[in-house]
């Protein structure tokens, strides 16, 4: 007779309604595994999640450098050229406890956060209370219940974390859980992770296609790391760690390395499609899984740029041996007309995608052409107009998709440094001083239209010639110290003076009139030199941080800021790319190509990464090769070179940007409460 789950004899390593995890150990023998686990639950595994605590934050750095692999060679022609590479837990409703974690700190987390907190752990009571609940996994969600009291001090690196908005709500559980495992999981969260579960058991299904691309978006350091942390009898993870640090030596040059790694992978593996993939890895099929085409001025004025962009896209190929890309590359010369004549030629040649151009005309051409030739585009420009040519931009979904924005969005940008203006510093007035260019104004414009959706209020921009040195004109009408504002301060004294004889008197001359900032930030959308020039002047009319914030854009992120030290500009915030990924492809480029790279190669290297992961997760889900532009934009996005890389439904993409803040002659990341 079986025995009923009621039974203190019986215990589920599965929850009932829908295995996630499963495993092939009988239930006679999973008391044992029982003991075990709840002794390390009682001992080291919890200790590092007690309430108010943090999990010990990792220090060890581990560098690799590889031994350098062979630049790919370059090919500026306009014909095909071969792109082939170089030598759950349990139950739906209910995933293990450990996947209740909330990163936010409840005083600063969001009601819809703190919602799904607390009805997660009111479902998990309850199920204890019938009887359902596996203890082990109770005990996890006790010790993992009070640490999210505490405040999880995280350094904003939301390019590391992986989410996919799009999951039912019990595997957004696990991804919560495991985020943070990954980003500040420690030896003894292994150890409660890897013993909550008995050593035969295996991810499967919807919740291991998860885990894999969270993993994989992890840095190379973090993921060795993390794969040296892991028990050798208990490989619940090792193979998707050794896999994903497989992908990465391979792109440092390691060819050695990465093929051990993958053997590794394979040895450990008993999910299949893990397994098929390290397979393909080790011996790549080099049979081309899609053509694309290439749209970028080769000769001509701009001939430098287009070789930038090229060599990324070749860079992209080679570091996706398994995944070969047929590449014809058509030369626009920088030209419309010849641009037209170029993506006609690529589509009668068969390409089934079209990357680039860069510039706006060119690009606004050829999109126009590849809605009409029905071929879908991937545009390195940022132009919010590109995008709208599509007639899905004004019909909805009634229309396929065919034109995708990949490109370093100042909108974006400048919305994000409004978010950190307002809900992280708190600022309530703002004021805005930028250059009288279109990046200035479209900067300004997306940073207004946010600011006033959280609350704050904004000022009148004052825009000056792009060239300026000297800002003191717009400046003194900022703090109202301009000709025309000094005399009517002066009219109005005269007319209204104080009687309190505790009042300083009313100013009788200019000389008297001081200056009188009404605002508590200020958005400077300038070049870092202008910057650097700028923050005296305001500091001349007291204005200074901390008092006014001093709020900037990635043309700070440059030598020429801290070329004269930074007295005046210490404490000013902006954003940029993530600085540790961006120094990861730099190096990388500047061995393959003996030079720096730039966005434009970053730009197209992503653009090639995000066909290339599509077809190995197409690959791995056993997907037929026409769904391939409906997962285009899907909500989970890519793992771009410097982060998490989604596109939009109205064809542009998002990424993450952390927040930078000027020091004391240098430039350090900005720590946060919370995840932006």
């Amino acid at each position: 007779m079986p025995l009923s789950p009621r039974d203190p004899r019986y215990v589920e390593t599965v929850m009932p309604s829908r295995l996630y995890l499963t495993t092939q150990r009988p239930l006679g023998r999973t008391y044992t595994t029982l003991f075990l686990a709840l002794a390390l639950l009682g001992g080291c595994a919890t200790t590092p999640l007690l309430k108010g605590q943090a999990p010990s934050p990792i220090t060890q750095k581990v560098k690799a450098e590889p031994p350098s692999s062979p630049a790919p060679s370059a090919s500026t022609t306009a014909t095909a050229a071969n792109a082939q590479a170089p030598n759950t837990p349990t139950d739906a409703a209910q995933p293990p406890t450990l996947a209740t974690t909330t990163l936010a700190a409840p005083e600063t987390a969001g009601l819809a956060e703190e919602a799904a907190t607390r009805s997660d752990t009111e479902s998990l009571q309850a199920s204890s209370a019938d009887g359902s609940m596996n203890p082990l996994l109770l005990a996890m969600n006790k010790a993992y219940s009070s640490h999210r009291q505490g405040s999880a001090l995280l350094v904003n690196n939301p390019h590391e974390r992986y989410t996919n908005p799009e999951l039912p709500a019990e595997l957004l559980q696990w991804q919560r859980y495991f985020n943070h495992y990954l980003t500040q999981g420690g030896l003894q969260d292994t150890m409660t992770l890897a013993y909550a579960y008995p050593a035969d058991t295996v991810i499967q299904g919807q919740q291991a296609h998860l885990t894999w691309r969270m993993i994989r978006g992890q840095s190379p350091e973090r993921l060795e790391i993390l794969l040296k942390q892991q028990p050798t009898d208990r490989p619940l993870i090792t193979p998707y760690l050794a896999l994903a640090l497989g992908d990465a030596r391979w792109k440092q040059g390691d060819a050695q390395g990465a093929r051990q790694l993958w053997q590794l992978a394979l040895s450990k593996s008993s999910w299949t499609p893990l397994t098929r993939e390290a397979r393909h890895r080790l011996t790549p099929d080099r049979t081309a899984a899609m053509q694309l085409g290439l749209l970028l001025p080769l000769t001509g004025s701009y001939a430098q740029l287009g070789n930038h962009a090229l060599q990324g896209v070749q860079q992209a190929l080679a570091d996706y041996p398994d995944v070969p890309l047929a590449l014809f590359v058509g030369d626009t010369q920088g030209d419309e007309i010849v641009t037209e004549k170029v993506v006609r030629g690529l589509v009668k040649q068969g390409v089934e995608l079209l990357l680039g151009p860069i510039f706006h005309l060119e690009a606004a051409t050829a999109a126009r052409m590849a809605v009409t030739l029905q071929r879908p585009i991937i545009v390195l420009n940022p132009r919010k107009s590109i995008a709208e040519i599509d007639p899905a931009s004004q019909s909805g979904r009634q229309h396929p998709r065919w034109i995708y924005l990949n490109a370093f969005d100042p909108e974006q940008q400048a919305r994000d440094m409004a978010h950190y203006a307002v809900k992280v510093e708190g600022r309530r007035r703002i004021a805005f001083l930028a250059p009288d260019s279109d990046y200035g104004r479209l900067s300004v414009t997306a940073f207004r239209s946010e600011a006033i959706k959280l609350g704050a209020t904004v000022l009148d921009p004052y825009y000056f010639p792009e060239e300026s040195r000297d800002f003191s004109p717009w400046l003194k009408k900022m703090v109202h110290v301009d000709p025309d504002t000094v005399a009517q301060r002066l009219r109005r004294s005269s007319r209204y003076r104080s009687l309190d004889p505790a009042d300083p008197p009313a100013p009788t001359d200019r000389d008297e009139v001081e200056p009188w900032a009404d605002f508590d930030a200020i958005f400077l959308p300038v070049a870092a030199q202008q910057a650097r020039l700028v923050a005296p002047q305001l500091a001349f009319y007291n204005v200074r941080t901390p008092t006014v914030s001093l709020l900037g854009m990635p043309l700070w992120n440059s030598p020429e800021l801290l070329a004269e030290g930074t007295d005046y500009l210490q404490g000013a915030v902006f954003t940029d790319l993530p600085a540790d990924r961006k120094a990861s492809f730099d190096n990388s480029y500047r061995r393959h190509w003996d030079q720096d790279s730039s966005t434009l190669s970053m730009l197209a290297y992503d653009s090639v990464v995000t066909v290339a992961q599509l077809m190995r997760d197409m690959r791995m889900e056993e997907l037929q090769h026409s769904y391939w532009l409906s997962l285009l934009s899907r909500g989970e996005g890519f793992a771009g070179i410097t982060g998490p890389l989604r596109y939009m439904p109205d064809g542009r993409s998002v990424r993450s940007y952390p927040y930078y803040q000027v020091g004391n002659g240098k430039i350090i990341p900005v720590v946060l409460d919370e995840p932006q």
